[in-house]
């Protein structure tokens, strides 16, 4: 029995074998998910208690506001008043500084006043304090501006340009303009102080817009040269001269048969071209609007022979050619928006093409001293058209020059001039004394065997007014 027991233990040992040694520590595992917040713990104990403050600074009045913040000498107005932390009333007084008289004060409430102010007409300008007094209570101040004296009359320009047409403004301080204003320009005065009207501007009828405003188209020659001019204005008894600077102008030489682009950038602006004519005939100027619903182009070409104001030759409107015949000499022209339609031109939308163009102009045949008599029916079509005919005698001989209007009184022509020219293209003889049907005449006139002559025929032209007679017409010449 004892053998069997020792054979059972040993079999027990060799089931569970030998305890062995201890193997190393394994790596730690990763940190477990936080816990929850533990309780709020009790409120602790009030701290001490600070050190006092000091008292708080009592408001300070003060003027916040003044509308208008500004007045010039010798102007009376009602001024409005505010106030910050005011205790305003009927025993307040406002104080605008030397120069300014208080004449009345109305307190609407603690903090809003009005008070009707006199600036003198010697108050210094610039800045000054405008202070309201209560009793004891004194504001801290506001400014106030006191401007120089506007001018009695004041014009919209400053300075004109030789060729510009220009719309002008003239403004009055006070209320002096009526149907009785009138004005000129003047290059200077007389020993008795009188104006010696310029020889350059030309204006229309001045247009008295209320009492204190007046405006009026002016014309300055092409050929002004500079210096100055006085625009005077007399009203009410009173007269007023205000000095404007006057520009030359440099016109551009316009190339024939050459399409140019060009524009008229500024208010009232305008531009300048000159031609040379090499050879005598009809000469045409095209100017083409890149919007025609803004720049309406009015063209002048300058006669030389005449030149400033007496030699212009126009068109208005909507037309956009003029036709004249130049003889071999240099010819300016000008291109504005018509002054007449109510657009005062420069600026984006001004932009057109101008060309110069050339060509012949009709005979009268020499038949016409064989026979006794020509008839020869026309039409002025443009605004400021001039129709030209060239007349050779084969003897000397004496003619009558005639206009007739057409056969049709709807399309006639209403008003014509007749002129009579030399080779050189010189006047010979002008007539434009007919008002009512358009007809003229040049009788007698002596002409030389060989010799070339120029008639010419046009319609009327009105220049402030925009008007241009166009029409049908009969050109007779007869011996008589």
């Amino acid at each position: 029995m004892q053998f069997g027991h020792a054979l059972w233990i040993l079999s027990m040992a060799t089931l569970v074998g030998c305890k062995g040694d201890d193997g190393p520590a394994g790596e730690a595992g990763p940190p477990g998910d936080e816990g929850p917040a533990g309780d709020v713990g009790p409120q602790g104990d009030q701290g001490p208690a600070g050190e006092p403050g000091e008292d708080a600074s009592p408001p300070v009045p003060a003027v916040s506001a003044v509308f208008p913040g500004a007045a010039a000498q010798g102007e009376t107005l009602t001024v409005t008043v505010l106030g910050t932390d005011t205790a305003w009333d009927e025993t307040t007084e406002i104080d605008f500084g030397d120069g300014v008289t208080v004449e009345d004060v109305v307190v609407g409430s603690g903090s809003w006043l009005s008070a009707t102010v006199t600036v003198a007409d010697d108050a210094a300008d610039g800045p000054r304090d405008v202070v309201a007094t209560t009793g004891d209570e004194t504001t801290q101040p506001a400014v106030f501006q006191v401007t120089d004296a506007p001018p009695d009359i004041q014009v919209d320009l400053s300075a004109l340009v030789a060729g510009q047409w220009a719309h002008v403004a003239v403004e009055a301080r006070d209320e002096v303009f009526n149907q009785f204003t009138t004005l000129e320009f003047c290059d200077s005065y007389d020993e008795d102080g009188a104006c010696v009207p310029s020889m350059w501007v030309a204006t229309s009828t001045p247009v008295t817009n209320d009492a204190r405003h007046l405006s009026l188209l002016v014309k300055v020659d092409l050929y002004a040269p500079a210096g100055t001019v006085d625009l005077v204005v007399h009203a009410n008894g009173d007269d007023w001269t205000l000095p404007l600077d006057l520009s030359e102008t440099t016109p551009t030489v316009l190339p024939e048969n050459d399409l140019q682009s060009a524009s008229i950038e500024v208010e009232n602006g305008f531009d300048a071209y000159e031609f040379t004519a090499g050879t005598v005939g009809n000469y045409t100027i095209q100017i083409i609007p890149s919007d025609p619903d803004r720049f309406s182009p009015h063209i002048e070409i300058f006669d030389p022979f005449f030149g400033g104001l007496f030699g212009i030759r126009e068109i208005w409107g909507e037309s956009t050619t003029l036709t004249v015949t130049a003889a071999p000499t240099t010819y300016d022209i000008v291109v504005i928006d018509d002054p007449n339609d109510g657009r005062i031109g420069g600026g984006e939308g001004y932009t057109y093409g101008v060309q110069l163009s050339s060509s012949g102009f009709p005979d009268i045949t020499p038949d016409v001293e064989d026979d006794g008599s020509a008839s020869i029916p026309a039409s002025i079509v443009e605004a400021g058209e001039v129709d030209y005919y060239r007349l050779v005698p084969t003897a000397d001989v004496t003619l009558d020059l005639a206009v007739a209007p057409g056969a049709d009184p709807a399309t006639a022509l209403t008003d014509s001039i007749l002129y009579l020219y030399d080779d050189a293209f010189v006047e010979i003889a002008y007539v434009d004394d007919n008002f009512e049907d358009g007809s003229e005449e040049l009788l007698g006139q002596a002409l030389t065997a060989g010799s070339t002559y120029y008639v010419a025929v046009s319609g009327y032209v009105d220049f402030f007014f925009g008007f241009s007679a166009t029409g049908d017409y009969i050109l007779n010449v007869t011996r008589p």
